[in-house]
């Protein structure tokens, strides 16, 4: 059997809840960040009266919804400044996709570097909804494949109004 003395146990111990508090606390502040966030949005659908069937959040910065029945989609973004949107898609006649880069190196090492990515929605007014911003983050963390699948949602809801054939 191993004898544990009591005092480098309690040491051990102490050393290991040092070790593990920030992680706890990190952990704590992110999960009441993301209820928070969460509540908002709701209460957002709530005023409107609008029943999100999907929504997404992301990077605990930026949060997206969509009413289907209503072809209402809802934009927020959590910072200092709170944003949000409040879209009518069956106002808005054209969707794109807006892209900034930039490119690192030459020749073989010549990299394409992702600096800005957004959704436009040109109708009553336009509206550009951010997905990335390189100013902020550091690292791209799937936002594309993200905006890609909402861009492929909001098109489904955009109403295309067909030229009539005129009748001689």
């Amino acid at each position: 059997m191993i004898d544990i003395e009591p005092v480098s146990l309690g040491i051990s111990l102490l050393a290991l809840l040092a070790f593990v508090a920030p992680f706890y606390f990190h952990h704590r502040k992110q999960s009441k960040r993301k209820t928070q966030q969460r509540e908002i949005m709701e209460s957002l659908a709530k005023t409107h009266q609008l029943n999100l069937n999907e929504v997404d959040y992301w990077r605990n910065l930026y949060g997206i919804g969509i009413d289907l029945s209503k072809k209402k989609l809802l934009y927020a973004k959590f910072d200092a400044n709170p944003l949000t949107h409040l879209v009518n898609l069956d106002q808005c006649c054209e969707l794109s996709e807006i892209k900034k880069t930039h490119q690192t190196g030459q020749g073989k090492n010549k990299n394409v570097v992702l600096d800005y990515l957004a959704l436009k929605l040109d109708g009553e007014k336009e509206v550009v909804l951010e997905f990335y911003d390189s100013d902020i983050f550091s690292d791209n963390d799937g936002e594309h494949p993200l905006m890609q699948k909402w861009q492929i949602i909001i098109q489904s809801c955009l109403t295309k109004l067909e030229k009539v054939p005129e009748l001689n």
